[in-house]
């Protein structure tokens, strides 16, 4: 969980990193059925879905830093970008937004 989210371990545990990939669609299943949960919740108390969006991907964010979100946008970097060679400078360059 700590790789992948900004939840702390419990006092006493330590970090291993090595394996953890295996575990990444586990983690990202729990963030989704949790998110799911939220935004059903948030509708049942008849939340506008506009704001019900906004909370749960404000959420996310909080939750895994904005992972999934750095990762959307090099793709969209990269898909915009015709010339194969500016591609991937366009995805590593860490001071262009999204369609650097």
């Amino acid at each position: 969980m700590l790789f992948y989210t900004k939840l702390p371990l419990p006092p006493g545990w330590r970090p291993r990193f090595e394996g953890i990939a295996p575990l990444a669609p586990v983690v990202g299943l729990g963030l989704g059925v949790g998110l799911v949960g939220v935004d059903l919740a948030l509708e049942r108390l008849g939340t506008p879905p506009l704001t019900r969006s906004a909370l749960v991907i404000g959420l996310a964010v909080w939750l895994t830093g904005g992972l999934h979100l750095d990762g959307a946008m090099d793709t969209a970097d990269g898909l915009a970008v015709m010339d194969p060679q500016r591609r991937l400078a366009a995805m590593a360059d860490s001071h262009s937004g999204a369609f650097g």
